[in-house]
Parts: structure tokens; C-alpha cells; sequence
């Protein structure tokens, strides 16, 4: 199958696998027969509305063609990287006697095939069958499914050094592979430990431990707080009645008046305290 030769190969290249793909597309597009053309056991996505889908391209003509895959470069069968709902849409045309178009021409009985190379890691092949399928429509519980997918793939490409570790910008890279935006990446990663934290405390694991430690915090200054003020005043009440009244008479003038300054500041924040006190009982 020589005129396969010099497909994009994802695995050697530099960019994304996004970049990849774009470039894929400006490789020359084969016809082949669909029964030449297998879905890919891996594929992750859900196939829904095939006879809606049917219709539309019976109508309209196909847009788009397919990606994929052979083993062997010899080999007349390939696998699908993307348009497994195209092919089951195209095979059910055949199957009711329909006749449908790609670019205006007439290709019933075959589906036009954009082939790249062989990725021998299976989770860099899955993840380039998500990167090929990044334009996709998805349901919000298939793009949680894909997101969760993604993560598992790369984490695994990550451990055989495969795949630098993105750090912070894990989203933005799932992004980059899947199409889905990168700020639904994040709520749901959010929502998920969120869900994990839920788990844990049922478990006996607190949550809110770091909270409440910090309250907890709070609580023990307020103790020493209160106990180093109960023993100033206790020192300072113990001082006074201790005080002879002959001594307060026998103060120069500058010394009696300091003397009052203070006892007038002790007389009002006692009068606060005992006030605010007062309300607690």
C-alpha cells in the first residue's frame, strides 16, 4: 500500500497532537472501500444518532473525511483514528441503497481515508485518537468520561517518560488533546476532589480538618489570653489594696496627677470589660 507512505506520525512530532492532526489534513486523502476501513476497538466515544447522521450526509454529501491507521504498510486494512460515526453512517447509506457524495463527486460503496503511521505505546495510539477527534460535539458526561480518559493516558506516558508531566497546566494540555474547553477541564477536576474531600469524611477523614485546627488555634490564644489578664488584674487589685491611703498624701503634685491619669485609664477599660461581660450573663 505504497501510496500511504510519508503519513504524519504523532508520535515523532514536535508540537501537539493537535498540530499533528492539522498538518494531517493537508496530506493527499485516499479512497477506499468501507469494508477495507475497521473501527478501532479503543475507540472512547459514544456512537449515537447514526440514522440522523446518515440522513444528513444522503442530503448534503460527506465534509469530511476519516483518520487512520495500519500496522503494515503493505496491508490494504486500516483502523480509525476519527469518523467512526461517518463510517457506521456511510456503511447503513450502502445498506438501505442509498447513494452519497465528498466533494461533489459520488463515492458510494467508499469513504475517503487520511492514513498516518503506526504508533506502536497503545496510549499514545488512544491519545491520537482523541487528539483526531477534537472537533467532536460531546455530552457533558462523555467529555467527564474523555477528560478522565485523557488523564489516565497521559499519566501513564508520563511514568514511562513519554510525556513531560505538565505541572499547573494539566488542563490546558487535556484541552489541547480533547477540544473541550479549558475552563470545564478545571470545574470538573475542582468538582471532583470536592467530591473526594465528601468521601474521605465519611471515611473518618475530616475535610475540614485544616479549618477547624485553625480554629482550634484561635481558641487556645483566646485561653491564654484570658489567663494572663485574669493574673494582671488579679497582681494589679492585690497592688492597690495593698497601697496606704497616708502614701497617696504624701505624692508631689506631677506623681498624684500621673497616678490619676492611670487609675482614670484602668477605671474605663475595667467599666468596658465588666459592661461587655454583663452581656454574657
Amino acid at each position: 500500500m505504497g501510496q500511504f507512505k510519508g503519513f504524519v506520525d504523532t508520535s515523532k512530532n514536535s508540537g501537539s497532537a493537535l498540530d499533528a492532526f492539522e498538518t494531517a489534513k493537508a496530506v493527499k486523502v485516499n479512497l477506499m472501500d468501507l469494508d477495507k476501513v475497521h473501527p478501532n476497538k479503543a475507540n472512547p466515544y459514544d456512537m449515537e444518532n447514526i440514522e440522523e447522521l446518515a440522513d444528513n450526509i444522503k442530503q448534503f454529501g460527506l465534509m469530511q473525511n476519516v483518520d487512520g491507521y495500519a500496522k503494515d504498510e503493505n496491508t490494504d486494512k486500516v483502523s480509525l483514528l476519527s469518523g467512526h460515526r461517518r463510517l457506521k453512517a456511510l456503511q447503513l447509506l450502502v445498506e438501505r441503497g442509498d447513494k452519497y457524495s465528498y466533494n461533489g463527486a459520488d463515492i458510494t460503496g467508499k469513504i475517503p481515508v487520511a492514513k498516518q503511521e503506526y504508533i506502536k505505546d497503545a496510549n499514545m495510539r488512544i491519545l491520537s485518537m482523541i487528539a483526531a477527534n477534537h472537533h467532536r460535539d460531546m455530552t457533558n458526561d462523555e467529555k467527564n468520561k474523555i477528560i478522565e480518559i485523557t488523564d489516565e493516558l497521559m499519566h501513564n506516558l508520563e511514568d514511562k517518560g513519554k510525556l513531560q508531566k505538565p505541572g499547573e497546566r494539566r488542563a490546558h494540555v487535556i484541552a489541547s488533546y480533547t477540544g473541550i474547553a479549558e475552563h470545564y477541564i478545571k470545574n470538573y477536576f475542582a468538582s471532583k476532589n470536592r467530591s473526594a474531600a465528601l468521601i474521605d469524611s465519611e471515611n473518618g477523614e475530616d475535610p475540614d480538618k485544616a479549618e477547624k485546627d485553625r480554629k482550634s488555634d484561635e481558641v487556645h490564644e483566646q485561653i491564654k489570653q484570658f489567663k494572663q489578664l485574669k493574673k494582671t488584674l488579679q497582681k494589679a487589685a492585690e497592688q492597690t489594696n495593698e497601697v496606704d491611703s497616708g502614701f497617696l498624701f504624701e505624692l508631689e503634685q506631677d506623681e498624684a496627677e500621673d497616678l490619676d491619669k492611670l487609675l482614670k485609664e484602668l477605671s474605663t477599660s475595667v467599666a468596658r470589660l465588666r459592661s461587655e461581660l454583663l452581656g454574657k450573663f
